[in-house]
């Protein structure tokens, strides 16, 4: 079976040589003035991990938007397969972080990024775009 052991959405991340995945910037809320809502880069960060026996088949990866509504706002696909992994090795895994460029959210409210594998939702990020709070009154100085 594939699992997804966590799902993030962040301002950056990779994946160096060594194959250590560095995420910055992880966030689930976001403050706009005004809807519709332009986020101009995001990425959404996640780890596939599988036993041995997945490697060699393919399989089919969804990425679907949905609002508070359970409106499907976005949506992409695309189909993999696991490399073979070192001589020893039962489990195989794969991190992905999909870079999301000028991403429109039509309202403000609840998002979520929901991650199917083979038409199985496997993991989920959760984004919350909110109205920037109004000002409150000035902080007072301090009092003598």
């Amino acid at each position: 079976m594939i699992k997804i052991p966590f799902a993030l959405l962040a301002d950056y991340s990779n994946v160096s040589k060594e194959g250590k995945l560095n995420i910055l910037g992880i966030f689930t809320h976001l403050y706009a003035l005004k809807e519709p809502i332009t986020h101009p880069q995001m990425q959404l960060v996640f780890t596939l991990e599988a036993d041995r026996v997945e490697t060699g088949r393919k399989h089919h990866l969804d990425i679907e938007l949905i609002d508070g509504d359970g409106k499907k706002v976005f949506t992409f696909g695309a189909d993999f397969e696991f490399s073979e992994p070192a001589a020893g090795e039962t489990r195989v895994s794969a991190n992905q972080n999909l870079v999301i460029n000028n991403m429109q959210f039509p309202h403000f409210g609840k998002y979520d990024f929901k991650i199917l594998v083979n038409d199985e939702v496997r993991g989920e990020a959760e984004l919350n775009i909110l109205p920037i709070p109004s000002q409150t009154a000035p902080a007072q100085g301090p009092v003598e």
